[in-house]
């Protein structure tokens, strides 16, 4: 991380000399106009360094990048500091391309962010000084696992003008090290662990200056006095205020988007995992797994799955006891343990009453505030169904909080679901209704709620700000849908009407800026061979536009897993179901479970309907759309960074 002024006692004269030899103009702060390029961005680095002048850099940097884009006319020309590039160069000096400037840029903000310097020998502590100088204008920052000298792991977290929480762990020897922390945060300081060694020395430059001692690998999560940590900080990036400025990387260049347990930034190693399309998944001890329509969800460097349990299939339906749900869990996503199904694994605690009720369309998702998995499922043991939802503090024993939620609409049973907690922790559903009414002009249509504050109901239907009427996808007969966030963007997917059809079904890509949209469709079924249709079917529908036959994958799509990949990134792991595959399956001439049982689609007596297939298939991205799908693998692997 940058040094800034080691001393501030000097900053006066630093000022003074900045002042003059950039022609600081009064008040204003800033560079002459005439003084463009490098120059500006350097000012902005020697700015940052200087107590109380980081709104003078941020003016800089806002001068200089509005000037390059507001000369970029394309990707020709030569003439000075035109046409800034996706790769952050622009071209000055006859069409020269250059870097400088950009990367200079770069460190002007990480200088306001993080400073620190390692004396060697000479001294026997590091400094680490955490948002030394974040600007007047800047109500929210975050760093996530940034390296310090000494060899330190910062992540922090600053909203409302003022430090929330600082976690650093020391990477390297010795064994035993000592840094003096410069922060804001009133002291003395809370810890996490409790018991780490701390020590207020004083203040100096109006920061509290408090020595620590770590050893190798430890690491330390740290709040302001008397305040109460975050029992899971998320170093998670901000909402930029200005749209006409969130781009000025370059033209073409994709959001960034880090999400990270910063208390855990170091702690992953990268395993090649491999996940079987043709092969059923087994448990430790040989049984298949039966799982079905399945969510997975990581807690504390634990895999859980949960799915439809639907053993031999029998009397599935309404009134009957098939299917429940199952879960299984696994810390490294190739071996798995059984723990019971989800309604009767918690001695004293059964959920009571649900024997006959028959459970489908599980989704899960990880509350980090208070530290446990919510869970939804479609309950079809009452009429109309409504979703049932659960609660885990460990990820195995839920405790039921209802098993008939509404959703927002007057009329219709709920089909499915898909939870997004956003990064403001902001909860949402995704979900089909069944028939029209209440607004929809069709059976089966998609929309999404906002959750109450607890994520345990449905609070509102999401309004689209455009029209200012709710939010409701344009295509009925539809249903499996998925909703997750991936850069900055939010994506939606949904298929055609499948009744567990062999095969399988499309995948309908909708993608925006925001929740409430605008929602843009991409022009192709992704898990469709045709270049023209919007959707695909693997079944008929009610719409001669919705061809049969053209399916990649024969695989219906019902859920997302969003897997680490390590540095940040993540995959994207689109979870399909083969209805009626496995071992004993039925002939693949029948069209699926929602027709009698006789002839091509007779059982055989040891066909198990819990050893159907999954299909598992990365999701690729190109300028943020979801690339078609590959052709059918029998399997895929995956590089997955596992605690």
């Amino acid at each position: 991380c940058p040094t800034g002024l080691r001393n501030p006692a000097p900053a006066g004269v630093a000022r003074q000399s900045l002042d003059h030899w950039a022609g600081l103009n009064g008040a204003e702060k800033k560079m002459p106009d005439i003084a463009n390029g490098f120059p500006r961005v350097a000012t902005a680095i020697m700015s940052g360094m200087i107590p109380g002048r980081s709104d003078a850099a941020v003016q800089n940097l806002t001068v200089w990048f509005d000037w390059v884009t507001g000369y970029n006319s394309g990707m020709g020309g030569g003439d000075f500091g035109v046409n800034m590039g996706p790769s952050t160069q622009y071209q000055e000096a006859g069409g020269a391309p250059c870097s400088e400037s950009p990367l200079g840029a770069a460190f002007a903000l990480q200088t306001m962010l993080l400073s620190c310097w390692n004396f060697g020998d000479r001294r026997a502590y590091d400094v680490v000084r955490v948002f030394p100088s974040v600007p007047a204008s800047w109500d929210q920052a975050a760093i996530g696992s940034m390296a310090a000298e000494g060899g330190y792991d910062v992540s922090a977290d600053w909203r409302g003008n003022r430090t929330v929480w600082v976690v650093l762990r020391s990477t390297t020897p010795p064994e035993l090290k000592t840094l003096r922390l410069y922060t804001d945060m009133a002291v003395p300081l809370v810890t996490e662990p409790a018991g780490v060694s701390t020590r207020v020395i004083g203040v100096d430059g109006g920061k509290n200056v408090v020595e620590i001692q770590l050893r190798r690998g430890q690491e330390v999560l740290l709040g302001p006095r008397a305040q109460s940590l975050p029992p899971h900080p998320i170093a998670a990036p901000v909402r930029w205020a200005d749209p006409a400025t969130v781009n000025w990387w370059g033209k073409h260049k994709r959001t960034a988007h880090v999400e990270l347990d910063p208390r855990r930034p170091s702690s992953h190693r990268t395993r090649t995992v491999r996940f079987s399309n043709s092969e059923p998944r087994r448990t430790s001890d040989g049984e298949i797994v039966d799982s079905h329509s399945s969510v997975i969800v990581e807690m504390n460097g634990t895999f859980f799955l949960y799915g439809e349990y639907h053993a031999w299939g029998q009397d599935e339906g309404a009134n009957s006891p098939l299917p429940k749900m199952s879960v299984y869990s696994s810390v490294d996503l190739d071996t798995w343990e059984f723990h019971g199904l989800l309604h009767n694994n918690t001695p004293g605690r059964e959920w009571e009453g649900v024997e006959q009720m028959n459970f489908w369309c599980p989704n899960a998702v990880w509350d980090p505030v208070r530290r446990r998995v919510v869970l939804y499922f479609t309950n079809q043991g009452v009429s109309p169904a409504m979703w049932g939802v659960a609660t885990s503090q460990d990820g195995i024993h839920f405790d039921l909080a209802t098993l008939a939620a509404p959703s927002s609409q007057t009329s219709g049973a709920v089909d499915g679901n898909a939870l997004l907690i956003d990064d403001d922790g902001v909860g949402y559903i995704a979900y089909a209704t069944v028939e029209a009414g209440g607004g929809r002009s069709g059976d089966h249509m998609v929309t999404i709620d906002r959750l109450s504050a607890d994520y345990l109901s449905s609070d509102a239907q999401v309004i689209d700000p455009l029209s200012h009427t709710p939010l409701l996808f344009p295509d009925s007969f539809v249903e499996g849908v998925m909703l997750f966030k991936r850069e900055g963007t939010y994506y939606l997917i949904y298929s055609s009407c499948c009744c567990c059809c062999t095969a399988g079904a499309g995948a309908v890509v909708f993608r925006a800026p925001n929740i409430t949209g605008p929602w843009v469709r991409q022009l192709t079924d992704a898990n469709c061979k045709s270049s023209s249709a919007k959707i695909c079917a693997g079944m008929e529908s009610p719409f001669a536009d919705r061809p049969t036959g053209e399916l990649i994958i024969p695989a219906q799509g019902m859920n997302v897993a969003r897997l680490p990949a390590g540095q940040g990134e993540f995959h994207y792991l689109w979870i399909g179901e083969r209805w009626l595959t496995g071992p004993y399956a039925p002939s693949s001439e029948c069209v699926g479970d929602c027709v009698p049982a006789t002839g091509v689609c007779a059982r055989d007596p040891r066909y198990r309907k819990g050893d159907e297939f999954t299909y598992w298939a990365p999701l690729q991205f190109e300028e943020g759309r979801v690339l078609q799908f590959a052709p059918f693998q029998a399997s895929i692997t995956l590089q997955v960074a596992l605690s």
